[in-house]
């Protein structure tokens, strides 16, 4: 599947998810997502996350929205709280504790250096009315950003479909 492809993919599932927290929409809940073989559900989060940090921002930048661009932000910290940061800031909800754990077990076993290995040559969408997604993962004391203007990124790589899991599994509390 060519780059652009694969992004604007990966950008119509990340917008639903993001649409469907900032919307306070429920979507289906956790257990009713198939169990994956590749992500054991964690008891507790490891000694490397501490309490209620942030364990993932993904920020939008481009689109086209009604009142201009449809640049957002959005935090989950290790608690499962959801936050959006922009365009106004308000809770979202909360991601159920097992959604949580899943995300932090991907994120401890991610190979970043894989996953941002091949370089994203093509025209970021942001250049025709589509959206740029900008990842920052928490990993112990550090942070990894992934620029999907910069890398190609893989929607299904066991990390993205915890993080789409994790957007698409928001519930208000």
């Amino acid at each position: 599947m060519p780059n652009h492809q694969r992004l604007t993919a990966l950008a119509s599932l990340l917008v639903v998810g993001l649409l469907a927290a900032g919307c306070g929409v429920a979507s289906a809940p956790a257990s009713a997502l198939p169990p994956s073989s590749e992500t054991p559900a964690a008891t507790a989060a490891p000694p490397s996350v501490a309490a209620d940090r942030v364990l993932l921002t993904v920020e939008t930048v481009g689109g086209h929205c009604i009142q201009g661009s449809c640049d957002s932000t959005i935090t989950i910290d290790s608690s499962g709280k959801a936050q959006q940061l922009k365009p106004e800031p308000k809770d979202l909800g909360t991601v159920p504790a097992d959604v949580v754990d899943a995300l932090v077990v991907e994120i401890d076993q991610a190979d970043f250096d894989a996953i941002t290995s091949q370089p994203f040559t093509d025209t970021c969408p942001i250049a025709f009315d589509g959206q740029q997604f900008i990842y920052t993962f928490t990993i112990g004391g550090a942070s990894q950003r992934i620029d999907s203007c910069a890398v190609v990124v893989d929607p299904e790589a066991p990390l993205f479909v915890a993080v789409n899991a994790a957007l698409a599994s928001v519930t208000q509390s």
